[in-house]
């Protein structure tokens, strides 16, 4: 998984964020806003999506995401905090990317394609930050495509529906590189008069002198984001701290300096300290300082952080120089814990984050170990490539949870001239210690047949297995992958398997094993990774017959179990987001985990949506009392009423 802050979208909007070109963008189609930092708030942004009814990919860019590989990764994480499992099989290599010119293209267009399937109209998709893509007047050339002609080739593809596209930038992107047809919204769309930042200031900040009002407002120059931040500087700090720094101010990062420097007096050290590691990382969160600086403590309350979901944060870009011009003379931060910060980053699949770190303490060997390993934690493609350590042959790749997919060396098999061929490879690569014999296989399917006929059938399904391999192989078409040997069937010399079945319950095992040794950030990947695999039961595509009966209902409770093991990961870390996506999973397939339902009514409540949360239990009071005919433990009645009481939970 990649670096989870970078898709938590904005929470917690306040009446200034709103913005009549928000609602306009809302309504569809393709917008880009381009304004210095200051005019736009996101959280604005996210709230007229929901009001419009659009569910929201949101996806933070950082100047990692230059990079093709590493923007590819950072898209397809955004999308997997919604759709678990999506697009494991378009990351397919580190972040280099492939050598042919177009690559990069082919991928994003596969991309495209994916992300419209998941994400059908009326979804929208917000780029944030795309002016960390490059590309601008004084870029150099690349060789090949660009990140910001990638990010139009997908959203070219996207707007063919129904949906909302919005990227923000700071800067232009280059010429042509986004769709011709889409609104550009600029800082003269955004910026406040002089009667509505007058009126802003009245409003949220009444006691600031009326000079001083007028010197913020032709400081701020209409920026609504500092507009706010003076106003809470002036309910924190009182207007006559506010009115001495308008007057002292040169310009709008003068005026903020003096603002967080005024701020930051009355905190302590450990407050300074959690401020600086937000700097360093670009993100704030509890178990990040409980990590690095040994204490979960945030960092102190203003106008600089922005609040996100799963309990994220992250600083306002407006605010950055101010802040570090307000901790320089203290410097809270020693080398040891910004290369901690670096470490805690690798170890959660954001070493692209990391490399500066490490190369701003001058650590060029960890730098340089960061990028040569993989940049996120996104288990192996499914039916692409061959797995580590495959021996020299032929690859047969085979998919059994969910719909049958096979690939031979990566070419799909898939002209099945009968149903018993496709079963018959089913049975063979799951009873492999021994390999079934012919009588064996002459039983499980036809066991009230006379053993001529019954022996008949099987050689007339083998036949059609072989067929099935020969006619759809390619290249591999001359490869014998079933054969008899003393007996038995098996596959033939030479065939390596990859079964996603064994792939499956592997990654659950290495999960349980890093979890019992206190490995959580491993253990949630091993598990990702089994969910990732997990398209579907056993066998789907089989539901009468009757020898996958016992291997379906045993990985399916396989499943359930990671669903519940990964849900409370995420609860503990204070990923509500993820929790929730997770537990609403788990109560589809059980609807009387009551386990489940108080774990979402938890979810929702420290979300700040407690009328979600009683919803929550009136279903689980539901099912229970549908399926089983009883009322729920008292446990969850007691939660249900904290919550109506607003107490903590």
């Amino acid at each position: 998984m990649a670096f989870i802050a970078k898709s938590a979208a904005p929470v917690a909007p306040a009446p200034a964020a709103r913005h009549w070109t928000f609602d306009r963008a809302a309504l569809g189609g393709l917008t880009s806003f381009v304004a210095p930092p200051g005019y736009l708030l996101s959280e604005g942004l996210f709230e007229a999506l929901q009001r419009q009814g659009r569910p929201v990919i949101w996806v933070r860019l950082g100047p990692e995401d230059r990079d093709p590989g590493t923007f590819l990764r950072s898209l397809v994480a955004a999308v997997q905090r919604h759709h678990l499992g999506f697009g494991w099989d378009l990351v397919t290599g580190p972040a280099a990317g492939p050598a042919a010119p177009d690559g990069w293209p082919a991928r994003f267009e596969r991309l495209a394609g994916a992300v419209a399937e998941a994400a059908p109209a009326p979804a929208s998709l917000v780029v944030e930050h795309a002016h960390h893509l490059g590309g601008g007047p004084a870029t150099p050339p690349a060789a090949g495509p660009g990140a910001p002609a990638l990010l139009g080739a997908l959203l070219g593809h996207l707007l063919e529906e129904d949906r909302a596209c919005i990227v923000t930038s700071d800067e232009p992107l280059p010429a042509g590189a986004l769709p011709a047809r889409g609104a550009v919204v600029t800082a003269d769309d955004l910026r406040l008069g002089p009667g509505a930042a007058g009126e802003l200031l009245g409003r949220e900040a009444p006691r600031l002198p009326a000079a001083a009002a007028r010197r913020v407002a032709s400081l701020c120059r209409g920026a609504a984001a500092n507009l706010v931040a003076v106003c809470g500087a002036t309910t924190t700090l009182g207007p006559a701290v506010v009115a001495q720094a308008a007057d002292q101010a040169s310009g709008v990062e003068d005026l903020l300096a003096h603002l967080a420097a005024g701020w930051l007096a009355g905190t302590g050290e450990e407050g300074h300290r959690a401020l600086a590691l937000a700097l360093e990382v670009g993100y704030s969160h509890p178990a990040l300082s409980a990590a690095v600086l040994g204490r979960s403590d945030d960092p102190p309350a203003g106008p600089w952080l922005q609040p996100l979901a799963d309990g994220w944060s992250t600083l306002r870009t407006g605010w950055r120089d101010p802040l570090r011009a307000a901790l320089a003379p203290d410097r809270p931060l020693g080398a040891e814990t910004v290369h901690r910060a670096a470490d805690y980053l690798v170890d959660r699949g954001a070493a692209e984050r990391a490399v500066p770190l490490y190369l701003e303490l001058e650590d060029e060997a960890c730098a340089t170990g960061a990028a040569a390993g993989p940049v996120t934690t996104l288990a192996p493609p499914l039916g692409h490539g061959r797995p580590l350590g495959e021996p020299d042959g032929h690859l047969l790749t085979v998919h059994l949870l969910g719909q049958l997919e096979v690939r031979l060396d990566g070419v799909a098999v898939d002209g099945w001239p009968s149903g018993r061929g496709r079963s018959l490879l089913k049975y063979l690569v799951t009873h492999r210690d021994p390999w079934p014999r012919r009588e064996q296989l002459m039983e499980a399917f036809w066991p009230e047949a006379a053993p001529a006929a019954a022996r008949n059938s099987l050689n007339v399904a083998v036949h059609g297995l072989r067929r099935a391999f020969r006619d759809s192989a390619g290249a591999s078409a001359g490869v014998q992958v079933v054969v008899l040997e003393d007996g038995a069937y098996r596959l033939g010399p030479g065939v390596a398997l990859w079964l996603d079945t064994d792939e499956f319950e592997l990654q659950v095992a290495g999960g349980r094993r890093r979890e019992a040794a206190g490995d959580l950030a491993g253990a949630a990947a091993a598990y990702e990774r089994a969910l990732a695999l997990y398209q579907g039961d056993f066998l789907a595509d089989d539901p009468y017959e009757d020898w996958p009966v016992t291997t379906r209902e045993q990985l399916l409770l396989a499943y359930l179990d990671v669903l519940d093991r990964l849900s409370g990961l995420f609860f503990g870390q204070h990923q509500y987001g993820a929790c929730v996506a997770l537990c609403r999973l788990l109560v589809e397939r059980d609807p009387c985990r009551e386990d489940a339902h108080r774990r979402l009514m938890r979810c929702f409540t420290r979300q700040g949506q407690p009328h979600l949360a009683l919803r929550q239990y009136q279903a689980c009071a539901d099912a229970l009392d549908q399926d089983l005919g009883v009322g729920p433990d008292p446990a969850t009645i007691d939660l249900a009423q904290k919550i109506r009481w607003h107490q903590p939970v």
